[in-house]
């Protein structure tokens, strides 16, 4: 076993420490969907008609201002987001039979509750 020198016990570094920043100093981030949606962009679900392919609305959507979060081909629906000042040209588009607002996730609670 070998003796440790009381001076190197003493010239060892302290292994670092993470600090923490007061709430003052932090700096507010955007989320990532913040960053990508913008800040006045709305969640929208577009039903289409079925008369033209689905992706080729998804694309002519695309082109007028609506980001494609996804197209569910089955059920002729492109999921997405917008500016609210962006709905009336999407309604326009050939193919298009509705333009609305995603509702919020909500709960019923469980079978056993007094108010469901």
């Amino acid at each position: 076993m070998k003796k440790r020198n009381a001076s190197t016990a003493r010239s060892r570094k302290p292994t670092s420490r993470r600090t923490r920043k007061s709430p003052i100093a932090r700096k507010k981030t955007r989320t990532k969907q913040e960053h990508s949606t913008g800040p006045r962009s709305t969640k929208l679900i577009v039903v289409t008609s079925g008369e033209r392919p689905v992706h080729e609305v998804a694309g002519e959507l695309q082109e007028s201002g609506f980001t494609v979060d996804q197209v569910l081909e089955h059920i002729n629906q492109v999921t997405g987001h917008a500016s609210p000042a962006t709905v009336g040209r999407l309604k326009k588009i050939k193919g298009v039979t509705d333009v609305s607002a995603e509702h919020p996730p909500f709960s019923i609670g469980p079978p056993d509750a007094p108010v469901s």
